[in-house]
């Protein structure tokens, strides 16, 4: 009998890993994303770009087809999220699609680079948020040296982009992004 009571004592006794395995994992997963914000892994929850984890590279030379982030020449909107920008926005990412030298045009129908048009490319005139009224660039023009035009290629409907606010300064972007991990959800 006496080591039926023994046992039970020893079953019954707290384990120690039972009482610090909750704080180790959150240890664990707190360290593993500063030191994957340290090595330049972001998050995007953006739907203009895929969603997932995108590392940050330092800008080079600008390539059609490059995703960049930087901080957008417009003014604070509420569908806009707060970030570190000097404008308190966050950086956007988009794609560019037009470099100096290729010739955009914007109408109401819709966006061509060097007479190719983007797809979805048409502009909202109010966004899907609170029905608020866009900023509208239309026009064309030669990009310069040093000036870029920017598009949300996921999902064009929903990106608040180039379309809006027209080309985009080199001095504006602070990075180039990479996928590391994402997933389209459409």
């Amino acid at each position: 009998m006496r080591a039926t009571s023994s046992w039970m004592r020893w079953r019954q006794r707290p384990r120690a890993w039972r009482r610090y395995a909750p704080a180790g994992v959150l240890m664990m997963l707190v360290g593993g994303a500063v030191l994957a914000l340290s090595a330049g892994v972001r998050i995007n929850l953006s739907p203009s770009e895929p969603l997932g984890l995108w590392r940050v590279v330092p800008v080079r030379a600008l390539r059609r087809g490059d995703d960049v982030g930087f901080c957008p020449p417009v003014r604070r909107y509420p569908f806009l999220e707060p970030g570190t920008c000097r404008s308190g926005l966050m950086p956007f990412v988009k794609q560019i699609v037009g470099l100096p030298g290729d010739q955009i045009t914007e109408t109401d129908r819709g966006v061509t680079v060097d007479g190719h048009r983007l797809p979805h490319s048409r502009p909202r005139r109010r966004s899907l948020r609170g029905g608020i009224r866009l900023p509208q660039w239309r026009g064309r023009m030669t990009l310069a040296p040093g000036v870029y035009w920017t598009y949300g290629a996921n999902d064009p409907g929903l990106s608040f982009d180039s379309r809006y606010w027209g080309p985009l300064q080199r001095a504006r972007i602070r990075f180039i992004v990479r996928p590391l991990l994402t997933w389209e959800i459409r």
